[in-house]
């Protein structure tokens, strides 16, 4: 622990000091690597978020989904609860079709409770959220599943924000 709390070198950056040694070397690699996995399983997050939001009506889901959403974490921070609130307000307030604003507010709530989670809360309000029948999409939607792919690095492990959901994989390099 005492390497990896110690300084290699000391560089000013603007009134103060900062030491730069083998923790600071971590935490870069450490964050291309998030950013790395992030852009790897977007396009698949995307996809997973754009099943779940079909067929939802976003004036119908934007106080209901998001309060049973975060109802159903049992330890979420407060810190998480206020910026998924405050972010989900900017939406409301944006000027966008509302097709958009259904799939950015089911991305903003993956951000804080997993697809799994996001899915859970839109079948336990069932009929409620849902656009008219004679409103939905023509076209017949693929089924979500909830079962863990074979192989998964985080097969039967606990979920959170910054795990892939369970049936998520990185593409093939």
């Amino acid at each position: 622990m005492a390497v990896f709390r110690s300084s290699l070198l000391t560089v000013k950056a603007g009134d103060s000091d900062v030491g730069i040694g083998p923790s600071t070397v971590l935490s870069i690699i450490l964050a291309a690597s998030d950013r790395s996995t992030d852009r790897l399983l977007a396009a698949e997050r995307a996809s997973r978020v754009k099943q779940i939001m079909t067929g939802v009506s976003y004036e119908n889901a934007k106080d209901q989904l998001p309060r049973v959403a975060v109802s159903l974490m049992q330890n979420l921070n407060p810190a998480d609860r206020a910026g998924l609130a405050s972010a989900l307000e900017t939406l409301k307030a944006e000027n966008l079709p509302t097709t958009a604003k259904c799939l950015l507010l089911g991305l903003k709530l993956t951000d804080v409770v997993s697809t799994e989670v996001l899915l859970a809360a839109k079948d336990s309000l069932g009929q409620e959220i849902l656009l008219p029948v004679d409103a939905q999409p023509s076209a017949p939607l693929s089924v979500v599943t909830d079962t863990p792919a074979s192989g998964s690095a985080s097969a039967g492990l606990p979920q959170t924000p910054q795990t892939p959901d369970r049936g998520e994989s990185a593409p093939a390099a």
